[in-house]
């Protein structure tokens, strides 16, 4: 078959969904203990595929031919992975690694049925559906599925992907309700506003897919995320870590929270933080004694417990807030209080929950863009959701 062929019936093909090594979607944040309002920190780590890869694959970063003439000549990205260009299956220096020749500059893959390895420094991946890939587009004895690129507007800042392929929506093997943005020969799906935002701060994030959920114990609702994606840590030199086991977190999160995620990381970097520590992001529940959807349902909201100063401090919400004043005297807790009044007065999310809240927030900042809100604080108690302040009951 002749070069265009396959590169046309890839373009079709490939057009299914990525090659990644995760766990198969959001890990959600615990259970649904009691929130009065839209908890979330619950005891459980935080959100979605972090990237690492238990597979212990290695690869090399493999020379590959330069390409043709009429062939992409832009900037390949690591070499010698899934997604990467190649000649022949030689580039591809992995178990199972094949060429797709046929592909703009070559496309080194794998054959898969759920999963893909994944390797550092490399675009997450992503398994395509095999039933949808025509027979001529997948290499011989592929089966089930192929793995490619997800999407990484870290590594390709303004595209996502490599020269040559657009960043696309697709179902996974043997999964076909899970979907995620790959790199896929030709052109891609338009990005929205939001995500042009972040592709303008800079920001690492891969677009990604939420199937419809529903509550266990409200199956008459259903948990819905717009334009959901995985924002990749670090974020403007801040690393994102998970509260309960210190590691980096790439946090599931819907595009609006993401970027008020970004412009808290901004507003805090001249503070001297380094790293922040949250507690979850998504989880398909209701708020405690309700039958309202957590924002947490949504993926807007996200629970922050602790922010590491680059001194070596750590200021934790459980050790350091101080309640019962509106000018506390501890380092931490003037920290806290600021923070909190800085969002609040800046419009980065639409709610801020702070321990004076009541005591299921005790050990975090609860933040969220509920629509239509602009309030931080003690709703029953604030005429105008302006309180940070002095609890006015006992816990």
């Amino acid at each position: 078959m002749g070069k265009q062929t396959l590169a046309a019936a890839l373009a079709a093909a490939c057009v299914l969904s990525g090659c990644e090594a995760e766990t198969g979607g959001p890990l959600y944040d615990g259970d649904a203990s009691a929130d009065t309002w839209d908890d979330g920190a619950d005891g459980v780590a935080d959100s979605i595929d972090d990237g690492a890869d238990s597979t212990g694959d290695t690869a090399s970063d493999t020379a590959v031919d330069t390409p043709a003439d009429g062939e992409p000549d832009g900037d390949p990205g690591p070499l010698g992975f899934i997604g990467s260009p190649c000649a022949s299956d030689a580039d591809c220096a992995y178990d199972g690694g094949v060429c797709m020749t046929g592909a703009p500059a070559g496309m080194c893959s794998s054959e898969c049925d759920l999963y893909c390895p994944d390797l550092d420094g490399h675009p997450t991946t992503f398994c395509v559906d095999g039933a949808s890939l025509p027979a001529e587009a997948t290499p011989p004895g592929f089966t089930e599925g192929a793995c490619f690129s997800r999407c990484d507007y870290g590594i390709f800042p303004g595209t996502g992907c490599r020269e040559g392929y657009g960043c696309a929506t697709r179902p996974r093997a043997n999964e076909p309700d899970t979907t995620s943005g790959v790199c896929v020969p030709g052109e891609g799906d338009p990005t929205t506003p939001c995500m042009d935002q972040l592709i303008a701060l800079g920001v690492s994030f891969e677009p990604s897919s939420a199937a419809p959920e529903h509550p266990a114990d409200h199956p008459e609702l259903t948990c819905m995320i717009e334009e959901p994606l995985i924002l990749h840590t670090p974020v403007h030199g801040v690393e994102i870590l998970s509260y309960y086991s210190g590691s980096p977190s790439n946090p599931y999160m819907a595009c609006n929270a993401a970027l008020a995620l970004v412009r808290t990381i901004d507003d805090l970097v001249p503070h001297g933080v380094v790293a922040i520590r949250h507690m979850g992001t998504y989880n398909c529940r209701v708020i405690a004694g309700t039958s309202t959807l957590s924002r947490h349902s949504y993926a807007d909201a996200i629970d922050l417990g602790g922010f590491d100063l680059s001194d070596g401090t750590q200021y934790t919400l459980e050790a350091d807030w101080e309640h019962d004043t509106e000018t506390p005297a501890p380092p931490g807790g003037e920290f806290l209080h600021s923070a909190a009044h800085r969002w609040y007065d800046a419009w980065i999310w639409n709610v801020i929950l702070t321990p004076n809240y009541n005591s299921d927030h005790d050990d975090h900042f609860h933040v969220d863009m509920t629509p239509g809100s602009h309030f931080t604080g003690l709703l029953p108690w604030s005429s105008d959701g302006r309180y940070i302040g002095p609890a006015p009951y006992d816990d």
